[in-house]
């Protein structure tokens, strides 16, 4: 069960002055995929910067990391202009309310192994916590533009200032929402995961990686697990690392 201390971060709606972290990473190949990166909270003004970023962007895929949610109309003109331009989205770590609210504008919508995605409704935390009628009304229809049924909006609404829904495998089955859940630790020759040895300092899901030999050597990828069959390893420059699971995308 999550935290109150958590649950009181959850706001929808804020005035503070600290703007998500929003970085571009250009492909590095012509058959790469640009990529997009969103992490902490947002705030009014981020959703100007995201699309001055993507705007010119084709087929990019939108990182969502460690976000606490932050201002719903950010959250909700970010998730509309990832559908207008049919990005994917993928969730690493924490991702609540309008960080939810965004990463759900995706064409296809991944769930790292890390990742714990949460919705509840659209609130005013300046006047109590009050529900608004407005807000939720605009949450409804934008969740349906994006492939959410009647179901699925009621349970993604329906909870409160302080309290969160937390989207499973089992729950997103049972309710029709389309999300591709990074359960799998071992590549397969019919999937886009591979194993690298990576040799930086520090392993951070969500983060990416490019490989230097191999047979896929230049490309990129983003790492989604340890291996625990390999927790240290010697790539062909000498330098010790530790065995990661990666999603190849590019």
């Amino acid at each position: 069960m999550l935290k109150k201390s958590i649950l009181a971060a959850l706001l929808v709606a804020t005035t503070s002055a600290h703007s998500a972290q929003i970085e571009f990473f250009p492909k590095e190949n012509p058959n790469g995929r640009d990529m997009i990166s969103v992490s902490g909270e947002l705030v009014s003004g981020d959703e100007t910067k995201f699309i001055q970023l993507a705007v010119k962007l084709n087929h990019a895929l939108i990182l969502f990391e460690d976000s606490p949610g932050g201002n719903a109309q950010v959250g909700l003109d970010i998730g509309r202009f990832i559908r207008l331009k049919n990005f994917d989205t993928m969730a690493f770590g924490n991702c609540y309310s309008s960080c939810a609210i965004a990463w759900a504008g995706g064409v296809t919508r991944h769930v790292a192994r890390s990742a714990t995605i949460g919705f509840h409704n659209i609130y005013f935390p300046n006047l109590g916590n009050v529900p608004s009628a407005g807000g939720n009304a605009q949450y409804g229809a934008y969740l349906n533009s994006v492939g959410f049924g009647i179901d699925a909006i009621r349970w993604a609404a329906e909870k409160g200032a302080n309290d969160i829904n937390i989207l499973t495998p089992t729950n997103a089955n049972a309710l029709g929402i389309h999300a591709v859940f990074e359960t799998a630790i071992q590549p397969s020759h019919t999937s886009n995961l591979a194993k690298m040895c990576y040799t930086g300092a520090v392993i951070r899901l969500g983060s990416t990686a490019t490989f230097g030999t191999g047979v896929h050597a230049g490309r990129r990828a983003i790492i989604v697990a340890e291996d625990s069959e390999r927790p240290s390893c010697n790539p062909s420059n000498g330098r010790s690392g530790r065995g990661v699971i990666v999603r190849l995308v590019s």
